[in-house]
C-alpha cells in the first residue's frame, strides 16, 4: 500500500535518490519514473513505475513550447532591467 508524501523531503526523495545514484544504476531506466512514497510508519522510499502511453512526438512538442515561453519570459525580463 502506497502512501503519499506530505513533506517537502519526502517529495523530493526520489530526485535525490536518482541524483546520487551511480550512472550505471540508471543505464536501463530510460523508460522508467522514479516516485517517492512513505509508509505508515513514515519511511520514506522509492518506487520505480514503467511509464505507459510515452509518445516521443507529444514530448518534443511540449520541451519545444516549453522553451519558446522561457525564450519569451527572459526576452520581457531583460527589457525592464535598469
Amino acid at each position: 500500500m502506497r502512501i503519499q508524501t506530505v513533506t517537502n523531503w519526502n517529495g523530493s526523495y526520489a530526485n535525490y535518490y536518482v541524483a546520487t545514484q551511480p550512472i550505471d544504476c540508471l543505464k536501463n531506466t530510460t523508460m522508467k519514473k522514479f516516485g517517492s512514497y512513505c509508509n505508515r510508519f513514515g519511511e520514506v522510499y522509492v518506487d520505480i513505475d514503467d511509464i505507459n502511453d510515452y509518445d516521443e512526438v507529444e514530448t518534443k512538442a511540449l520541451i519545444d513550447k516549453l522553451d519558446t515561453l522561457l525564450d519569451e519570459f527572459r526576452d520581457k525580463k531583460s527589457k525592464f532591467r535598469i
